[in-house]
């Protein structure tokens, strides 16, 4: 494995990274709106 990343890839990674981190906050938003409707159910 290289670490020779170019310019684009680093761009990308970065971009990545950024949505990544908006997607974990969605998850954890719409994973409270689960919890709260499954925790009543199997507890």
């Amino acid at each position: 494995m290289s670490l020779n990343i170019s310019h684009h890839e680093y761009r990308f990674l970065v971009f990545f990274l950024i949505n990544l981190v908006q997607l974990a906050h969605a998850y954890n938003v719409t994973g409270n709106i689960l919890d709260r409707l499954v925790y009543p159910v199997t507890y």
